[in-house]
């Protein structure tokens, strides 16, 4: 039967999937929509009340039992799925049961047989399969390949007597891949039929979905009267509208300002300075200010990166920015005050809870009360901000996504608004738990001690800019964007008389676009309380400036190309866990998998930065993103006096993209697992990238990453939209090589843009597989927070366009010290001594970057404390130093200088 008779055979097919919180259940629920002709499953979770669980299973077609984590005999692990194959063994007129992973091991621990650990962990790796060629494999090839995600195998020795052995691994028959019930209509696969690269997935639910149907009753309806409020709950169509706010100050009168925004442009062609200098001049000594720098690009034509760089300034009266605190669930909003700083008008409490009318991301709350979280709250600040023009025809003509919106960060700590996470306080197995149920002392680890907790930053920081310039780099143009209360988009008129703002009227008059003293006294503003340009007055002079001003400051050459491979690193990491720490808990990560209470751990550390911070952080961005080109890099500065002691910067030079949102609703992810070294040479460097490509344990980690990203688009996409279109490519960067793939897919009409973010976040290459599971599980591990790092820093258009990257090769910045996030994804073939160097390659970049700035500054220093033909003498001609005065200079001239 061809594609679409099978499709319309199985047209109106009801399937529940019970999903035990695993990453790849929305593979098998887009895989099942797909061959029933787009008619979505009902999605349960495992820990569902059993009398709603119950109530689906009675009226569905057929039911899917999920792959998952842990062991079946656990009940925390299986929940429900128990209940529903004690019903089946004991009634006749059940649906067919199809278990997957963990579904088929729970066969068999139901009636009596034993699940152990298999003679190694099979996590993303490919598995030839034998069958018998009945019921679910019919029509099946034999030794076809497939994926396997299991370190536990129900004993063949132990099989209980009413169940068949239907296929086998082609390499090995005591490894059970398929069960049969020889009386009810239950199977069972031990591979995962949902991965993107199983051969012959799509068949086997196509034969499952078959017998269901030619074992359908006659007309039982799907959901009667007396179900209505049992079925309240499941899953169905959200709604965009978000929840009205609950602000948790008693007597609190203040309110954010409802007024009617516009939307403003200008185009400038040919422009002659250039983004980094935009940035330094406009915004670089503003205290809140962002950078989304796509610094790694290609000639025109062959974008290597991100065609736009979007860069602004906050504090404007038209600005709002979002603070959220984890711990506390609780979110600041502040109003700018006109001055680059913000006043803070409103505290929102996340734990309150309100009746109200709204479809969740997973569900309707049976009680019709919802529980807000900080992206619902995000989507209700970005429509009520939503200039009245956003898609009228004047603007159809920007080539740009970013139409204004929200641009900042969500931090890792953000996961507890997007994750049903629990916090244990050990990381012990069902193996070492055993009949008593106490956990081993072996799986517990400290916590960070206090001082070394170094990440004190907001979990999120989000900022509505009302003024921002946008870089085409493909076709060196520059657009200039304001938010005005004034619907004119004429720059040239006088818009101040009609704001009653008079000062900005004179100076207008006082300080031409041609003076430049106008605009270094305009810089200075960041210590002052003169009040900032209003918008349109801001737009006005930087149109003139950006078109008529070359590009100041000299190219630096980069040291990357002759230093290959190498490093020249001045200063060193101070790291969260020593490598005897950290090696420890890569160890443990390898007993975890081996359990079976995981499939893959993003594992990480934090590092301190020996010596004293940098004086200039925008400066050393500078540096780093010219030695370390990357196509979402990013600059944030969040200083000045409403940020006070707490003030940060973001320097970030990240390689990978989170997630991409497109207004017409295209999404794409590109997740990174699998990384290497660049080479000395140009042979050694195609050398690696050859076993990069041919490593078994890097297209393991990629792999599962990959199908986790399906699992997370899943939720939120049209049915059968969801797909691969790169898998495992490699990408060069300065000093690493990396393996990565892009997935996509189509949201659905019903989800907003924080839906889509909330139904991902955390990036799954920085949890590992499945999600909620490796969250709780490194929460023991690491013992501590991970701040900004892991998370992501883009923007959120009102339009609906997101893009943003994932949190790495990113260093955070405050007067006090400089810290960076660094990990790696752990395996059961993970070798630990490897994992620990490739964590420290990840810093390479930035460490090599670090050493050109510090020497630059100090040939600087040097070359102030002497005149510059004393010093380049000193250079030249090597003599004995000594300068007992200064001894600064005379360390520096020793480094310098080669002493005679």
């Amino acid at each position: 039967m061809d594609r679409l008779g099978a499709r319309k055979r199985h047209r109106g097919l009801r399937v529940v999937i019970v999903d035990n919180y695993d990453s790849f259940t929305y593979n098998l629920s887009q895989m099942v929509s797909r061959l029933c002709g787009g008619r979505s499953p009902i999605v349960l979770r495992n820990d569902e009340p059993w009398a709603r669980v119950k109530a689906c299973v009675e009226r569905a077609d057929a039911v899917v039992i999920g792959p998952g984590p842990g062991h079946p005999e656990v009940e925390k692990d299986f929940g429900v799925c128990a209940k529903i194959l004690d019903e089946a063994r004991a009634r006749n007129d059940e649906p067919p049961i199809l278990g997957v992973c963990l579904g088929l091991q729970g066969m068999a621990t139901t009636l009596g047989g034993k699940v152990v650990r298999a003679t190694q962990p099979m996590h993303g790796r490919l598995c030839g399969i034998s069958h018998k060629g009945e019921h679910i494999f019919k029509d099946i090839p034999q030794n076809f390949k497939a994926v396997r995600y299991n370190s536990l195998v129900v004993s063949r020795k132990d099989l209980p007597q009413s169940l068949e052995v239907c296929a086998w691994a082609a390499n090995s028959e005591k490894e059970i891949m398929g069960l049969r019930h020889k009386f009810r209509r239950i199977y069972g696969v031990q591979f995962h039929p949902e991965s993107i690269c199983t051969e012959q997935g799509s068949r086997i639910l196509k034969n499952f979905l078959e017998i269901a149907r030619n074992g359908r009753p006659a007309a039982l309806p799907l959901s009667p009267p007396v179900l209505q409020k049992e079925l309240k709950g499941l899953p169905s169509s959200r709604q965009t509208k978000s929840p009205p706010r609950c602000v948790t100050e008693k007597g609190s009168k203040t309110k954010l300002k409802q007024i009617q925004w516009y939307l403003h442009y200008k185009k400038i062609e040919d422009v002659a300075m250039d983004a980094p200098t935009a940035f330094q001049k406009f915004f670089g000594d503003r205290p809140i200010s962002f950078w989304l720098d796509s610094s790694k690009l290609g000639a025109k034509g062959s974008q290597k990166g991100p065609r736009f760089s979007y860069m602004g300034v906050g504090g404007g009266l038209g600005s709002t920015l979002l603070m959220y605190n984890a711990k506390g669930r609780e979110i600041k909003v502040s109003e700018g005050d006109g001055r680059g700083g913000y006043e803070t008008v409103d505290r929102i409490n996340l734990q309150c809870r309100e009746k109200v009318s709204v479809d969740t991301l997973e569900e309707k709350i049976a009680s019709n009360k919802v529980n807000r979280d900080l992206f619902s709250e995000m989507q209700r600040l970005l429509e009520s901000r939503r200039p009245v023009n956003i898609g009228h025809s004047g603007l159809k003509d920007i080539p740009f996504e970013f139409d204004g919106g929200m641009v900042g960060y969500i931090g890792y700590e953000a996961k507890s608004e997007s994750l049903k996470s629990e916090t244990p306080s050990s990381s012990s197995t069902w193996r070492e738990r055993g009949s008593s149920g106490k956990c081993s002392s072996g799986s517990k680890f400290t916590a960070v001690p206090r001082n070394q907790e170094w990440n004190s930053q907001p979990d999120a920081c989000i900022l509505i800019p009302d003024r921002m310039i946008v870089y085409d780099h493909q076709e060196n143009a520059a657009y200039v964007l304001w938010f005005s209360e004034n619907s004119s988009m004429d720059i040239n008129v006088d818009n101040s008389k009609q704001s009653g703002n008079t000062e900005s009227k004179d100076r207008i008059e006082t300080g031409g676009v041609e003076n430049e003293r106008a605009f270094k006294s305009w810089g200075d503003l960041r210590a002052s309380k003169c009040p900032l340009e209003t918008a349109d007055v801001w737009a006005r002079k930087i149109s003139n400036v950006i078109s008529q001003q070359n590009s100041i400051g000299r190219k630096r050459a980069s040291k990357t190309e002759s230093k290959r491979g190498t490093s020249r690193q001045t200063r060193s990491a101070i790291p969260r866990w020593n490598p005897k720490q950290y090696l420890e808990r890569i160890s443990r990560c390898k007993e975890l998998i081996k359990d079976g209470e995981t499939y893959e751990l993003c594992l990480t550390n934090q590092l301190k930065i020996s010596g004293r911070p940098v004086d200039d952080p925008l400066a050393f961005y500078m540096v780093l993103r010219q030695e370390n080109p990357a196509p979402y890099a990013a600059y944030f500065s969040f200083r000045g006096s409403f940020f006070g002691k707490e003030e940060f910067c973001i320097l970030s030079s990240s390689p990978e993209r989170f997630i991409r949102v497109s207004s017409n609703g295209a999404v794409e992810s590109k997740p990174i697992k699998g990384t290497r070294p660049r080479g000395k040479t140009e042979e050694e460097d195609v050398q690696i990238v050859t076993e990069l490509k041919s490593s078994e344990k890097d297209f393991a980690e990629n792999l599962m990453i990959v199908d986790l990203t399906r699992n997370d688009l899943g939720r939120v996409c049209v049915a059968g939209s969801v797909r691969v279109p790169k898998l495992m490519h490699v990408e060069s960067y300065a000093t690493v090589h990396q393996l990565v793939s892009t997935v996509s897919g189509v949201v659905s009409p019903s989800v907003c843009s924080t839906d889509i973010v909330r139904a991902a976040f955390p990036p799954g290459s920085m949890t590992g597989a499945p999600k909620q599971r490796s969250t709780e599980l490194l929460h023991v591990l690491e013992g501590g927070r991970r701040g900004i790092y892991s998370g992501c820093i883009g923007f959120f258009g009102f339009s609906g366009a997101v893009d943003l990257n994932v949190v790495i090769r990113t260093v955070i910045w405050t007067k006090e010290q400089m810290t960076l996030g660094t990990g790696g994804a752990i395996v059961h073939m993970s070798e630990p001594n490897e994992e620990h160097d490739e964590m420290l390659l990840k810093t390479r970049a930035i460490f090599n970057a670090l050493s050109s700035y510090d020497e630059e500054n100090e040939v600087v220093y040097a070359q102030k404390k002497l005149q510059k033909t004393t010093f380049d003498a000193i250079k030249h001609k090597p003599t004995q130093i000594h300068f007992e005065e200064d001894e600064k200079l005379e360390q520096i001239l020793h480094r310098h200088v080669p002493a005679a």
